[in-house]
């Protein structure tokens, strides 16, 4: 079965209008956003957040979600506020969203994956909007690492083999590499680039995000088998939100691969590692996932 991947490598072509870089669309993009923040007090907070996980599939629930009829999406999908950009403050995030008078009736929402491996993420967010819904998408936790790790090879971000940077972070070593410099490096460690097992290990997020929030605010779901079928994920998702049903919306593929050909025994060797981590999993968020 085909998983969703957003490697630049396997992206099928989308039918997106070219970002135009012309002096006149910078100039239109800068007044826009200005406006946008001078606004902000009349501005919503999001009534659900996507929380990730990154290299879940969450880009392709995103628009399609976006396209709901009763959704208002965010400016972008990845805002980072809460992960990365707390220090630009709450004007700045609201800036992001529809104006509160344009929206009566109707939801918005932002996704940016990195939130549920965030340490800080859960406590900054509870503070903000506490009751806020939250969906999250968590895949095979083999494929999403190896996911993450082909990511950082074409962002030239990773020259190791994928064995070698997984037994690295595991046994603490430092990442090191001659041709990213010094801010890069300060950059891609706030982003976690390199926690391709962390980002992994679902059951310790877990343990920080219910620490701030009832487990009755999360829909956590199958990668898998949103994927495998569509419709009945996103019935789930709008019954969850509580929003009437829209016929129109599909769930695109945006990005996806095959299921990864690494070495069959360190897949197995992934697979021993994550067991327990699996297993404490579906103990605390009461999901049999079912990987094997």
């Amino acid at each position: 079965m085909q998983t969703p991947d957003a490697s630049p490598m396997s992206r099928p072509v989308r039918n997106l209008r070219p970002v135009d870089q012309s002096f006149r669309a910078r100039l239109s993009r800068s007044a826009t956003w200005k406006a946008r923040r001078a606004t902000a007090s009349r501005r919503s907070l999001p009534d659900f957040v996507i929380t990730g996980g990154q290299r879940c599939g969450t880009t392709s629930l995103y628009e399609s979600l976006a396209g709901h009829s009763h959704i208002d999406p965010s400016l972008k999908k990845e805002i980072h506020y809460f992960d990365l950009h707390i220090d630009r403050g709450e004007d700045w995030y609201r800036a992001h969203f529809p104006l509160v008078s344009r929206s009566a009736g109707r939801l918005t929402f932002e996704a940016t994956p990195n939130y549920l491996a965030s340490v800080h993420a859960p406590k900054l967010m509870k503070a903000l909007v506490p009751d806020v819904k939250l969906i999250t998408l968590l895949r095979d936790p083999v494929e999403r690492t190896y996911s993450s790790w082909k990511l950082r090879t074409y962002e030239g971000a990773e020259n190791r083999p994928f064995a070698t940077a997984v037994r690295d972070e595991l046994a603490g070593v430092e990442v090191t590499h001659d041709d990213i410099d010094d801010e890069r490096r300060r950059s891609l460690d706030r982003a976690m680039r390199w926690a391709y097992v962390e980002k992994s290990r679902y059951d310790e997020h877990f343990d920080r995000w219910f620490e701030f929030f009832d487990r009755e605010q999360f829909l956590i779901l199958k990668s898998e088998a949103l994927f495998a079928d569509p419709s009945a994920g996103l019935a789930q998702i709008e019954a969850f939100l509580g929003i009437d049903h829209d016929p129109s919306i599909t769930l695109p593929h945006t990005n996806f691969t095959p299921t990864s050909s690494m070495d069959a025994s360190f897949r197995q060797y992934l697979r021993e590692y994550f067991a327990p981590h699996n297993e404490r999993l579906t103990s605390i968020a009461g999901v049999d996932f079912g990987w094997a």
